[in-house]
This record gives structure tokens, C-alpha cells and sequence, in this order.
């Protein structure tokens, strides 16, 4: 069944448009928010590669989406020229034999680390890139019922089952297994039971951290009062007495559900703050002749960007990272990385030099199993008294350099991602005298402006801007809020930069 078909010009403004489109479409779907953030980063990506490398560009690109057989079908097409090296680069890939299509998170690399099943195809009239993407086997919420009367537990079945994904147990050492293993959403039980009584489930369910949190309802015929103060002494989200009506139990398992819900969105969003404040950047106002002017425009789904520096007598060193991703998980893994960077940095002889700072960050992610599932991005600058600056980068937006006389421009340097070479990264140095200045920046803003290059269109926007000072700071605030990402608006990616000025 199609459910989204739109057709674009072969323009990269085009895609902040279509992500707009698409995330609704996706969002509707059963997939987590995680996997719709990475189905939209490879839907851009492919647009991306269409619109850069296409040659003459195609009229048109369409893009669909529809569900088939219990699979997301996720179509990119274009009417211009065949690509014919599709296989090769998705072999060079799997043998990660060329390191260089990785610059920047570019590339078709991307696209086969982010899907499980992915083909292109061409006709006479088009070519067509198809993702298949399986879906969750069913949307609704899971609830356990545990009762030892069989009339009771058909009951239950037969009042929940048209609403939720009732599974049903008659044992509660059975339903216990089941529960360790698959974390329902809800679990309903009766009191006595042979066996393992309620009470009893309810107690080994509450020691356990991985379960103590299931919203818990008691439904039983037991009207000891004693047994109901035990009950209550455990924590559990409500006591409901046989026998009660469909109604009533659709009530408070809607009730109980919800309230859960409020709770773990207040936790994370509590969570969500604390790791926001132990990732604030924070760099010195000035070292030498050097001044430092920092600002982050937080995104209102959160993100993954951070800055770490170290500092010696005669120098300052920097490292700028941007984990892909939005929200929490985002942050996380940015909180991770700013943990290895700090302790690869506590080293002088390694502080001083951007590119093994880099390179110990990469071997720091090659090692560690829990970061292959992300994809970060970093730029390093060592700032000396003399004004001498050395600039490193993993994969990330070029930095701009302002030099007298010459106005804006990026700095001519590149890298592959963190993780996938040990090598040690290519440096670039400057010299940068009085009024002069360079900037470092996460692509929350430079992305959203959605022109031929993000750097281009940052050039473009700060003009014949001077070096930078709280005038800059006020310009680049000025771009983010005409790209959309202004503090009082709602926001995709988190934006950071840094300016310094000689």
C-alpha cells in the first residue's frame, strides 16, 4: 500500500523539504525514533549523492514510501544517468577498502551501514534505489494476564485483546520467564495461585531493574485485608477485585499506562538535562593575544555536539565533536566520547598535537563494541602564543580561516571518521596574525541552510563580516534563526561553534 510519493528538482535545497516530509510519514510507522532518524539520513544522503555526482543532473527525483508483506519499501529515483559503480563501492564497504568515500559521513558507505537491505535497480526511463525495511510485528502494547482459572483468564483476553497483545498464563513461573525475557508493557495477575502466587512474582519482579518498572495491576478475588496491605507494600500501579467489568479494566489499564508514561518521560527529560550540562562547552575568553568567543544554540530534540580543551603555559588546544543522532542517545554517546577525549588529552605530549589527539580518539572507538552503532565526527586546533594554529579533523565540516586582505575561507583540510584508521590524520598550519581569525563549527547550522555546499552557504551568509567578536557571535546567531534553528524554535540538530580571534 503507498502511503507518501512526492517529486523534487535536483537541487540540495530540496532536502531540508524533504526531510519535512518525510518524518511524519516514517513517524506513523512502528519503528523506533532511532531507526526513522536513520531511514532519513539515508533517504537525504542518496538525494545528496544524486544531486552532487549525477552528470547531466536528472529533471526530477521521486521519492515514495509504501508497506508491503510486513516491510517499509523506501524508494529514491531519478531519470539521469546509470551509476554504474554500485556494487563495487557496496564491496569496498564491506572490506572497508577505501577509507576516503568515509570523509565526512558522505557517501554510499553511509547508506549500506545504515540498511539491512538495500538494491538499486534502472529501467529505460529511471533508476531507482530500494530500501527494504522490516517492520515491528505488531504496534500495539503487550500485556502479560497470570491467572490460575481458566474462565478468568479468557475473560481477561476477551476484554483486552480487541485493544492490546494479551498474553495469557496460567503458572506464574512460566509468565515470570516469559516477563525476564520480553519486558511487557503491562502485567496483570491474580493473588493465589499454586505454584508461584502473585505476591510472590510481584517480589521478584521489583528486585530486578530490568522489570521493576512494569506497570504491575493486581486482579483477585482475595478480600483479606491483610493480603491487600502486603499487595500494596509492593509498589504496584492499582489492585482491582473480582469480578469487575470490561469497562473498569479497560479504565485502569489505560490509566496505569499513561501514568507510567508520564513517569519515564519525566525521567528522561531529567536525565536528558544532566548529561545536556556535563556536555556544556566551555573554553577560556583569551590565551595570549588569541580571544575565544563560544556559543551553542541547543536543539529542542536535543544532540550529540560538545567541545573539550586543554590548556598548557603557552598553548590551547580544542577538540570539537558532533555525534549523529538527536535526543538522548544522542547525548550519551557524546557524554562517552567526551570521557575518552578528556583522558587522551590529559597527556602534554598529546594535548600539543591535534592529530594524535584524533588519532587516540580513533583508536578509542575502533576498540569499544558499544560505539559502532554511531557515527561521530571531530575537528582539533592547537592555538600557540606566537599565532601559530594547527588544525586537525575526522571527518568533519572544514573549519573557516579569516585573513586580512583575503576575507573568509575554508581551511583546505580533510579526514576520515573516528574508528576507521589508526593512521595519524593530515594537519594544516596556519599563521595567523592581528585581526585575523578562524572558526570552528558542528553542521547544525551550516546543514540547515541547505545551499550547493553547507560551507558555501556559511560563507555567503557571514559576508565581509570582520574577525570575530560579540558582533559575530550576534551574526551567526542571526543565520541560525533564519535557518530555522533559532532558540525559540523547534529544532533538529544542536549547533555549536567557536571563534577565535587574533
Amino acid at each position: 500500500m503507498l502511503t507518501f510519493s512526492k517529486t523534487y528538482g535536483p537541487e540540495l535545497v530540496e532536502t531540508r523539504r524533504l526531510r519535512e516530509d518525510i518524518a511524519p510519514v516514517l513517524e506513523s510507522s512502528s519503528l523506533s525514533g532511532n531507526r526513522i532518524n536513520d531511514l532519513i539520513l539515508v533517504l537525504v544522503e542518496a538525494f545528496t549523492n544524486i544531486v552532487r555526482h549525477a552528470k547531466p543532473l536528472p529533471t526530477e527525483i521521486c521519492v515514495s514510501v509504501e508497506t508491503e508483506d510486513g516491510n517499509l519499501i523506501i524508494s529514491v529515483s531519478d531519470n539521469g544517468p546509470y551509476f554504474t559503480g554500485f556494487e563495487t563501492a557496496r564491496e569496498t564497504a564491506r572490506s572497508l577498502g577505501d577509507l576516503a568515500m568515509m570523509e565526512c559521513g558522505m557517501g554510499l558507505n553511509l547508506i549500506f551501514s545504515l540498511t539491512s537491505s538495500v538494491a538499486y535497480l534502472s529501467s529505460e526511463s529511471h533508476n531507482e534505489l530500494v530500501v527494504r525495511e522490516p517492520l515491528p510485528a505488531s504496534e500495539r502494547k503487550t500485556i502479560v494476564a497470570i491467572d490460575d482459572d481458566p474462565v478468568g483468564l479468557k475473560l481477561i483476553e476477551a476484554f483486552l485483546g480487541d485493544l492490546y497483545e494479551v498474553h495469557p498464563f496460567n503458572k506464574g513461573s512460566e509468565a515470570l520467564d516469559h516477563i525476564n525475557s520480553e519486558h511487557p508493557d503491562l502485567i496483570i495477575s491474580d493473588i493465589d495461585m499454586p505454584d508461584l502466587n502473585g505476591l510472590e512474582l510481584r517480589e521478584s519482579l521489583r528486585f530486578d531493574p530490568a522489570t521493576a518498572l512494569i506497570p504491575f495491576i493486581f486482579l483477585t478475588g482475595v478480600i483479606d485485608e491483610k493480603i491487600h496491605d502486603e499487595a500494596n507494600d509492593l509498589d504496584i500501579d492499582d489492585f482491582v477485585e473480582k469480578p469487575t467489568s470490561k469497562g473498569k479494566l479497560v479504565r485502569t489499564v489505560d490509566r496505569v499506562l499513561k501514568r507510567s508514561s508520564r513517569i519515564r518521560q519525566s525521567a528522561a527529560a531529567a536525565f536528558e538535562a544532566s548529561v545536556t550540562n556535563s556536555l556544556r562547552s566551555s573554553t577560556p575568553a583569551e590565551l595570549g593575544r588569541f580571544h575565544f568567543f563560544a556559543e551553542e544554540i541547543a536543539a529542542s530534540a536535543g544532540g550529540g555536539d560538545f567541545m573539550v580543551h586543554v590548556s598548557g603555559d603557552d598553548f590551547l588546544t580544542v577538540v570539537l565533536l558532533d555525534v549523529m543522532g538527536h535526543g538522548i542517545p544522542a547525548k550519551v554517546f557524546a557524554h562517552a566520547y567526551s570521557g575518552y577525549v578528556q583522558s587522551i588529552m590529559s597527556l602534554d605530549e598529546t594535548a600539543r598535537d591535534p592529530a594524535r589527539v584524533l588519532q587516540g580518539l580513533s583508536s578509542h572507538v575502533a576498540r569499544d563494541t558499544r560505539l559502532t552503532s554511531t557515527i561521530v565526527t571531530a575537528v582539533a586546533a592547537t592555538f600557540s602564543d606566537s599565532g601559530k594554529v594547527v588544525v586537525a579533523s575526522a571527518g568533519h565540516p572544514r573549519p573557516l580561516v579569516y585573513l586580512q586582505g583575503t576575507g573568509w575561507r575554508p581551511v583546505p583540510i580533510s579526514g576520515v571518521l573516528p574508528g576507521l584508521s589508526n593512521e595519524l590524520p593530515e594537519t594544516k598550519t596556519l599563521q595567523l596574525g592581528s585581526g585575523d581569525a578562524l572558526l570552528l563549527f558542528t553542521d547544525g547550522i551550516s546543514e540547515a541552510l541547505c545551499r550547493e555546499r553547507p560551507e558555501d552557504a556559511l560563507l555567503s551568509a557571514l559576508g565581509g563580516l570582520p574577525p570575530p567578536d560579540s558582533a559575530t557571535l550576534t551574526k551567526l546567531n542571526e543565520i541560525a534563526d533564519k535557518a530555522g534553528h533559532g532558540r525559540e524554535q523547534d529544532q533538529d540538530d544542536r549547533s555549536t561553534f567557536l571563534a577565535v580571534a587574533r
